[in-house]
């Protein structure tokens, strides 16, 4: 990549099982901004935490975080553009072609798996609080103690309320 914008950003990736996005190429699914091609991205084989860096053929530096010409990056965890059957990624990507508080585009992009029991963790910390989470398995999930802490917005609105019953505060 000939960019001398080589900042690295984290963030989230919400893909189907195939490593993909929705698209029309994609059995009953098509994105929510008429997006006609599904993107398959590289995912981490067997022997790797992250795959390998998955480089857009013509990035657009514009200032903008949607758009052709970038791979978009949810800085918030949220399924709100996310594909059927979603699972989440943990992604980094350099090249920032624009950005905004809920996702950057970039110009490359790398992913790692999150785990199923590192999801439940999340959730539990309180890390998705607040978070659309349409779509996900959490069959089998360990979401104990999910509802009373949250590190991520401070206490949860569950237990303040509970504190304010308790203490007959209006």
């Amino acid at each position: 990549m000939n960019n001398s914008n080589e900042t690295i950003v984290y963030g989230w990736k919400f893909l189907n099982a195939m490593g993909a996005t929705e698209g029309r190429d994609m059995p009953g699914a098509y994105h929510q901004r008429g997006q006609k091609a599904a993107t398959y991205y590289n995912l981490p084989r067997g022997d790797q935490k992250w795959g390998d860096w998955l480089v857009h053929p013509e990035p657009i530096f514009d200032g903008d975080d949607y758009g052709p010409g970038r791979f978009h990056i949810m800085r918030k965890i949220g399924a709100d553009y996310a594909p059927a059957g979603w699972w989440l990624w943990f992604a980094r990507g350099r090249g920032v072609c624009g950005g905004d508080y809920q996702k950057a585009g970039v110009a490359a992009i790398q992913l790692r798996r999150v785990r199923p029991e590192v999801f439940a963790r999340m959730i539990r910390f309180g890390w998705c609080c607040g978070a659309n989470l349409r779509g996900a398995n959490l069959g089998g999930a360990d979401l104990h103690g999910a509802n009373h802490i949250n590190y991520a917005y401070g206490v949860s609105d569950d237990i303040l309320s509970s504190w304010k019953l308790a203490h007959n505060i209006v």
